[in-house]
């Protein structure tokens, strides 16, 4: 499993290498080192340490050696349902969600069989059904899980207790007029939540009151709805996107202002302005993953950027410069999903 080797699949290493005058090397995967599709969906590291990798032609699962890939059967109802893969997620019991564009298969790692009726699974954990879009594991082992109809709940371990921490918008029990787009916790233990209209919130979970509200982003975006997105930063810093947006927002929590980064900007200028995630290393460099702008590197510290690109001369380069997600493993290093390539 990944966690005992001294390397990370897909891996960009920050420490004594050199490509592009960064000193960030990548090595790629793809169909010619038993990847199952050159086109990755999304990424998820279980809690045993496997690498799971959601592509548009089968599930595969990597060990730090080699893969296993997962695919729909013909007349077996205990395989993958749909061999698109767009969404994994993994559950307070280790079972792994498995997303295609409308429903989930439900893997189980025991077994090995995936289970065709999620809603079975949701309501082991006092779900209605599996109109899940989140599971996050908190500092305290419980789990954080947003559900359409409920809103965001907490799901309590060792108890098997479910609470609606905020609910939803609109009247109760009905689908909400402003669901939550995304949602990850602070290094305080509080809760930001970024809603389908830009409506950014703060949360005390304990005491389930909201802490802090901004409509900065939602009266920038006319109140529509988009599939925001937000990242933490180790400074508590948030970083929000949507493919909507020109570029991002940077929110400093220090001074309680917005920053918008992009193309124009001259803090933290992007070499394109639709940004498909964003993460953190360990030096503290914030990656910026751009559609045909490749990374950007932000140093938060001195106001400065870089940017990786392709380079058709440097096999240790990107692999092309629409870089679509990215997965920050072990030792630090990064993984990146490139549109058609591989990684």
């Amino acid at each position: 499993m990944l966690r005992n080797l001294p390397w990370c699949f897909l891996l960009c290493l920050s420490v004594g290498l050199r490509a592009q005058s960064t000193g960030i090397k990548f090595v790629r995967f793809d169909t010619h080192k038993g990847l199952s599709h050159n086109q990755v969906n999304c990424f998820l590291k279980d809690r045993r340490g496997f690498l799971w990798i959601g592509t548009q032609a089968g599930l595969n699962r990597f060990d730090g050696y080699s893969f296993r890939i997962f695919r729909n059967k013909l007349n077996d109802s205990t395989s993958l349902a749909n061999d698109y893969v767009f969404n994994l997620m993994e559950d307070p019991g280790g079972k792994i969600w498995v997303g295609d564009r409308r429903n989930y298969s439900v893997f189980d790692p025991k077994t090995e069989q995936f289970y065709r009726n999620a809603d079975r699974w949701a309501k082991k954990y006092g779900l209605p059904d599996a109109r899940v879009t989140g599971f996050l594991k908190n500092k305290t082992g419980d789990y954080w899980i947003n559900h359409l109809q409920l809103g965001l709940c907490k799901y309590e371990t060792r108890s098997g207790k479910l609470t609606v921490l905020l609910p939803a918008k609109g009247a109760a029990n009905t689908d909400p007029a402003d669901p939550v787009a995304d949602f990850k916790e602070d290094s305080r233990g509080r809760l930001w939540i970024i809603r389908q209209s830009g409506l950014l919130e703060q949360l005390d979970p304990e005491k389930r009151m909201v802490l802090f509200r901004s409509n900065h982003l939602q009266s920038l975006n006319s109140d529509r709805a988009a599939n925001f997105a937000l990242f933490i930063d180790r400074d508590d810093d948030i970083w929000l996107f949507s493919e909507d947006l020109m570029g991002g927002h940077y929110f400093e929590q220090a001074t309680r202002r917005f920053f918008a980064f992009n193309t124009g900007s001259s803090r933290f200028k992007l070499n394109n302005n639709i940004v498909r995630a964003i993460t953190q290393d360990e030096q503290g460099l914030i990656w910026v993953a751009t559609d045909h702008g490749g990374i950007t590197l932000i140093d938060k510290q001195n106001k400065s950027v870089r940017y990786l690109l392709h380079d058709p001369d440097d096999e240790h380069s990107l692999s092309q410069n629409s870089a679509i997600s990215m997965y920050r493993g072990f030792l630090g290093s990064h993984l990146g999903r490139h549109l058609q390539n591989g990684f």
